[in-house]
């Protein structure tokens, strides 16, 4: 426990006059946080310009002293929050079996209450499961009602446990067990961070399988952002590589989000003239970007929602590959931002201009990468940036090249060669013609009159092909037509449920009919319906009855005026037995009969 008790008593002031302006420009990392950790508030005005010199904004944990009221800080909060994120450490480790229940509440209230407005993190907890803080029991009951003051108050919380897998005295005090045996559902679903303190020193200089542990710790954790919650040594010579080593861990586990929080930061980088400052600035740069950029990119085809990029590779040792559903700009891309590559399009990493991520990771040598969930018949735009670095040091190459951003068109579910319409009375015959089909269920036709022009009906399916490479030729009827003006449209659907409409040029007319006439019955032979068909060039009274072969009268089917028109009636001969019938009509001096065959 010896690196525990000294973080605390090791504290040295350095005072240093400034006669520069301040120029302080960080980049803010909304997936990665470079943590520090103040444990003195003296020597302020030095601190704040070391926190403002960083290249990347910290998250500054400030540890507030035992039984120190929340006044005292208020100054150090104002001015530190103007150039870092701040992490508000509720009381260390060290002190907490000397806060009964009622005063870690009370304290918690009352720093909260003066100093969330410009804290962003609450620590509820600090080394939690280490074997100095008291009974677990007592613990539990501080972390818990800490967790539960702040939460009610709408602001972040944080807590974190000490790794100990080598230098435990009691095995309930095991991280993992500690937390699997005392932490209840509702807090471990809640905490907005969770975060693990290691001091290697202190454990015979173990050194964890960190990919590991946080894998396993994501799992306790599902919805808390994770990382390095403390770290740190007093020995001089070893300072340099402990900061590189863990500033530049390289982690993969789903919401790792770094942290670190070096404890010596005050000691050991203030002034930022400090040799070891420069060290942890330089640990936390991004990666020096590649300097030969991924050109010629090219696809082929898969299927009408996925597609196979192809490209030249640059230089960098990673890759990431945007698209947008558009056909101007380039990615907006943050250096030292992770994004999350995804080949389903849309789910990757957004850049927030549109641009989605569909892949990141190590450079892909034979240059192949599908990408799925395209429209069809959409034009995209895909660009592949070359870059260097381990998770939030990104360093991307942006820049543009031959073929890179580049165009694409996704497949069309089918090539439509024509599409066209021929008119017999009061007949319509589609036909429409494809020279490829990929995945093709088939086409739903669909008719709509100028009288009601968005009221589309479904008036047959033809099945499709499936998929092919030759051309394929359709044929539909529409029958009795009334007089007037349709539109036709093809609902091409594949086998996911995906489709296309692809429309008739034009409007069909079926105009009013030039002669008499009596059309041949549809179908012929019928069993048990058929349909017949008339046409009148002038109004008048119209007659049309069935007969049987004998000539006897079966049924009459019109017996009314009518305008001039083609007309249809739907004949239902269920109650009549097979054989052979006429159906004969009159109307203004003109008669004619039909014959027609009835087969159950």
């Amino acid at each position: 426990m010896g690196e525990m008790v000294m973080k605390k008593v090791i504290s040295i002031i350095i005072i240093i006059f400034l006669s520069s302006q301040i120029n302080y420009s960080a980049v803010v990392d909304t997936n990665h946080i470079y943590g520090v950790t103040i444990d003195a508030i003296s020597s302020l005005t030095a601190t704040v310009t070391s926190l403002s010199r960083l290249c990347k904004k910290p998250t500054t944990r400030i540890v507030f002293d035992e039984f120190i009221p929340a006044t005292d800080y208020q100054n150090a909060i104002n001015q530190i929050h103007n150039v870092s994120f701040i992490m508000g450490e509720i009381l260390d480790s060290y002190y907490m079996n000397q806060y009964s229940l009622s005063q870690y509440a009370a304290r918690t209230n009352e720093y909260v209450n003066l100093l969330g407005e410009k804290v962003d993190i609450w620590e509820v907890g600090n080394e939690v499961n280490g074997e100095w803080l008291g009974t677990i029991s007592d613990v539990v009951a501080k972390i818990d009602t800490s967790y539960k003051i702040i939460k009610s108050k709408g602001k972040k919380t944080a807590l974190t446990l000490y790794y100990n897998k080598v230098c435990y005295d009691k095995a309930q005090n095991e991280m993992f067990r500690w937390v699997n045996t005392n932490l209840n559902t509702s807090l471990r679903s809640g905490l907005d961070y969770v975060w693990i303190s290691y001091y290697e020193d202190d454990c015979i200089n173990y050194q964890p399988d960190w990919q590991q542990v946080f894998d396993s710790l994501h799992i306790l954790f599902p919805n808390s952002k994770i990382g390095i919650g403390e770290c740190g040594t007093t020995k001089v010579l070893k300072k340099a590589s402990y900061i590189n080593r863990y500033y530049k861990m390289n982690i993969t586990t789903p919401n790792y989000v770094g942290g670190y929080f070096w404890w010596y930061y005050k000691q050991d980088c203030v002034p930022y003239t400090d040799t070891l400052w420069t060290v942890l600035n330089n640990a936390i740069t991004n990666a020096s970007p590649p300097n030969i950029q991924a050109s010629q990119i090219s696809y082929t085809t898969i299927s009408q929602t996925s597609i196979s990029l192809n490209w030249i590779n640059g230089n960098g040792s990673k890759e990431a590959i945007f698209i947008v559903d558009g056909t101007l700009g380039i990615p907006l891309v943050q250096d030292g931002f992770t994004y999350t590559g995804n080949p389903i399009y849309g789910l990757g990493t957004q850049d927030g201009t549109g641009w989605h991520c569909a892949y990141s990771g190590p450079a892909i040598t034979a240059g192949n990468f599908v990408i799925d969930g395209l429209l069809p018949a959409h034009t995209y735009r895909v660009m592949v940036l070359e870059y260097n670095g381990n998770p939030g040091f990104e360093g991307y190459n942006r820049s543009t090249v031959s073929s890179n951003p580049f165009n694409l068109l996704s497949a069309m579910p089918i090539e439509l060669i024509s599409f066209t319409s021929l008119v017999e009375k009061n007949i319509v015959r589609l036909r429409w013609i494809t020279g490829k089909e990929i995945n093709n269920t088939g086409f739903s036709i669909e008719r709509t009159s100028s009288g009601s022009p968005e009221n589309w009906q479904n008036i047959g399916f033809l099945k499709g092909k499936g998929t092919s490479n030759y051309t394929i030729t359709y044929e539909f009827t529409d029958r009795n037509l009334l007089q007037g003006k349709y539109k036709y449209r093809l609902k091409q659907t594949d086998y996911n449920g995906n489709f296309e409409y692809y429309y008739l040029t034009g409007e069909v007319i079926v105009g009013i009919p030039a002669k008499y006439e009596l059309m041949q019955n549809y179908p012929n032979p019928f069993n048990p319906s058929t349909s017949i068909s008339y046409a009148l060039p002038k109004d008048g009274f119209v007659n049309l009855k069935i007969y049987d072969v004998l000539g006897r009268e079966i049924k009459t089917l019109i017996n009314e005026f009518k305008k001039a028109n083609v007309y249809s009636i739907e004949v239902d001969a269920s109650n009549l037995s097979s054989g052979i019938y006429y159906y004969k009509i009159n109307v203004a001096g003109y008669t004619d009969i039909k014959k027609m065959m009835y087969i159950k």
